[in-house]
């Protein structure tokens, strides 16, 4: 019986420490949002790939599984990422800010971020039963994944950082 107390115990215990260590929803879009503008305001990272329209950043982490004209997906660790880029629209574009902003539900999350030439915006969508998509944009480039709370402050500094790297030709 003792035994059985004992396992109940250890059990509460780990089951709140692991709980300690993962973030807040809350915590977890300040630490992103604290990363996008971080990237924003640092200068673009040199480009190190080249498209027809565009150069860009790729991290040395992620692969390249497809690829057209404007969209690049990529993959790191079993996570898609997926680029988009409208060579139409300039830095400070608003558009897809706007977009988004019309479209939300309540348990989205959107912030704008104004750094010198360029306009950003960090934006997450938490559907039911899914994982949260978090898509973080400059101008007309934008990019999106699915992630957890866990990795969500970190992917959004990568992300930016591809982002943010875009030179259109």
């Amino acid at each position: 019986m003792w035994k059985r107390g004992l396992m109940i115990t250890c059990l509460f215990v780990v089951l709140t420490a692991l709980s300690a260590c993962s973030p807040s929803k809350d915590e977890a879009w300040n630490e992103a949002v604290s990363n996008v503008k971080e990237v924003l305001e640092e200068a673009p990272k040199d480009t190190n790939k080249d498209r027809e329209n565009f150069s860009y950043y790729k991290p040395e982490t992620f692969s390249i599984t497809e690829k057209t004209q404007s969209n690049i997906v990529f993959e790191y660790d079993d996570q898609t990422y997926i680029l988009f880029v409208n060579p139409n629209e300039n830095r400070e574009s608003r558009l897809g800010y706007q977009s988004v902003k019309q479209k939300m539900d309540k348990a989205d999350r959107l912030q704008a971020i104004e750094t010198g030439d360029d306009f950003g915006y960090i934006n997450i969508n938490m559907e039911k039963d899914k994982r949260p998509e978090l898509i973080v944009s400059t101008g007309g480039v934008k990019m999106t994944t699915r992630t957890d709370l866990d990795h969500l402050a970190e992917d959004a500094k990568t992300m930016m950082k591809v982002v943010h790297s875009i030179q259109l030709k």
